[in-house]
């Protein structure tokens, strides 16, 4: 069994408290799969603290930003990315602009003009979702700290996904999850960027 993590609307305190009765509920033990895009990172503390309910895992582009803390230039990529495009997503849906934030983030990620450039279907889905992805840049706990001794308590097997064309934040963050986790292996899309399953699915 698969169980992918749905909910991007829910701040990741809220989420948690709401994954963890329903997890602990069904038993999902042994054939249980745990594939985690990279906004629902909440869910990544599961298996430190529940490693018994999931059998394997699979991270797509996590955004474990306090991972980079320890890392070599790590500040400064995370600066980067905050600077141009974390907040200014932020300020767009302050102001009550869906369509800019979105634009803002998926151009700061993946190239200057690719929300643009997008068939007119896979922007229309990414916008029904803008809600979860301002839900995710206005909630006070928007990057739980993870560290590599976090990750270093988990043994499950795990696949770690990244695009290749990827923020360079991203891919550090994979780089570390790597170095850090026990039983881990990488796979790179080629030709793809975060939006990984629009790109080269």
């Amino acid at each position: 069994m698969t169980l992918q993590m749905m909910d991007g609307i829910t701040p990741p305190s809220i989420m948690q408290k709401i994954w963890q009765p329903s997890l602990k509920s069904w038993s999902l033990r042994l054939s249980t799969s745990l594939v985690i895009p990279m906004e629902r990172m909440p869910a990544q503390s599961w298996p430190v603290r529940h490693p018994e309910l999931i059998r394997t895992l699979v991270l797509c582009e996590p955004p474990i930003i306090p991972l980079l803390g320890a890392v070599p230039g790590g500040k400064s990529i995370v600066s980067d990315f905050m600077d141009n495009i974390w907040n200014p997503v932020e300020e767009a849906f302050k102001k009550g602009d869906l369509k800019q934030g979105v634009s803002i983030f998926i151009d700061g990620i993946s190239g200057e003009g690719t929300f643009d450039k997008l068939p007119s279907t896979v922007r229309d889905t990414i916008m029904n979702n803008a809600k979860a992805m301002k839900a995710q840049a206005m909630a006070i706990d928007q990057f739980p700290v993870f560290t590599c001794q976090d990750a270093q308590k988990i043994k499950n097997p795990i696949l770690l996904v990244a695009g290749e064309k990827s923020h360079k934040m991203l891919h550090a963050i994979l780089k570390e999850l790597k170095r850090c986790l026990a039983n881990s292996e990488t796979t790179v899309i080629p030709d793809a960027s975060h939006n990984m399953h629009v790109a080269n699915p």
